[in-house]
């Protein structure tokens, strides 16, 4: 059965011409490397088959800033910018506005990014599909809610108790990491509406006993596919509080016990939680390493050099060069937008000569 992303595509006007629309991808159409730069500003918890639309809104291609939709968030990041992640439950108006020179996505009447890769009328329909999803996800959950009614929320809050008090065991506290795995958890079980996770872990603590017996007692009204994911989120959670490998076997027979899973279930969850763990480690360290290439590659480009003539000599000279194009004296008489324009990309030229002149003390 089609996804409901790929169902709305289906039936909304502009997904062809957004199809053709060069760096803006739709899935399942995003290329790897699209989607693994992306990674480098979306959260750890992310996976790559979540991204719905990617638009990369870098001059070289990285996709490192940008924008991308999952099922329930909308992720933004300018260039030299931090992140910027908004619910989309929370979002009541997409839109753009236009300037002299560049056109801004807007999200409830505030500009959130000057997409620079795409035209005014690629953005202003793209601003119309984002706006035309988050309706149509909206009508489908107001449906399917009536259609079959949530009996097993409370027993899912216990079980979200039972996971905060493995996050806080040693601490005393659920570290930011563990609050995203549990949002994370709420996400896949598509619970997000319904249960206030802050609520849960900043307010009042039942005492354990109570929330292991009220476990046990409603594990019958959670789904196969519940009991996967909090058994999947449990091992997550102890990888990220540093569990030693007894605790952790302790600890998923005692969650397994009250949750009364089936055998074939378990050994899934637990398959699915060591294959993700491995995709981490695996994707952190390509990542890394194709993103210092990458970057030095970028800085080199903007300095108007090749890696091969990369030393502090070439470096300091290229630097001298691109600068003087960019004094301020031979731009006072234009706009002050294109002058703020000129003024970020001497930025930029700052930016790579630091960064080429750390990489080259470093070797």
């Amino acid at each position: 059965m089609p996804s409901l992303f790929q169902q709305f595509l289906q039936q909304h006007h502009l997904t062809t011409f957004l199809q053709q629309v060069d760096s803006l991808y739709l899935q399942p159409n995003i290329p790897i490397k699209k989607i693994q730069g992306a990674m480098y500003y979306l959260p750890a918890q992310i996976r790559s088959d979540e991204i719905l639309l990617l638009v990369d809104n870098t001059v070289f291609g990285s996709a490192k800033a940008g924008l991308c939709l999952t099922a329930q968030h909308l992720f933004i990041r300018e260039d030299f910018d931090e992140m910027e992640c908004y619910r989309l439950d929370k979002i009541n108006q997409v839109d753009t506005v236009s300037g002299m020179m560049n056109t801004d996505l807007m999200i409830n009447s505030h500009a959130v990014i000057t997409l620079t890769q795409l035209d005014r009328k690629e953005i202003q329909m793209l601003a119309e599909m984002l706006w035309q999803f988050i309706q149509f996800q909206r009508q489908s959950s107001h449906t399917q809610h009536e259609q079959n009614p949530q009996h097993n929320i409370h027993v899912f809050e216990h079980a979200l108790q039972f996971l905060i008090y493995l996050s806080s065991k040693f601490t005393g506290r659920c570290s930011s990491q563990s609050r995203a795995q549990l949002q994370h958890l709420l996400g896949q079980a598509q619970l997000e509406q319904h249960i206030q996770l802050r609520h849960l872990i900043d307010g009042a603590q039942p005492a354990f006993v109570t929330v292991v017996q009220q476990l046990q007692q409603g594990s019958a009204q959670l789904t196969a596919l519940q009991k996967r994911l909090i058994v999947k989120s449990a091992m997550q959670l102890m990888w990220i509080n540093q569990y030693g490998y007894a605790d952790i076997q302790k600890q998923i027979e005692d969650v397994s016990y009250l949750l009364n899973i089936r055998l074939p279930d378990l050994e899934q969850a637990i398959e699915e939680a060591m294959q993700e763990q491995t995709q981490d480690y695996e994707q952190e360290e390509g990542l890394q390493d194709q993103e210092l290439s990458e970057m030095l590659q970028q800085a080199c480009q903007l300095l108007g050099i090749t890696t091969q003539q990369l030393n502090l000599d070439n470096l300091q000279h290229a630097y001298r060069r691109k600068m003087a194009e960019f004094h301020p004296d031979q731009y006072q008489n234009l706009p002050q937008a294109v002058r703020q324009l000129i003024e970020q990309q001497a930025q930029q030229l700052n930016q790579a000569r630091d960064l080429l002149r750390s990489y080259l003390h470093a070797q």
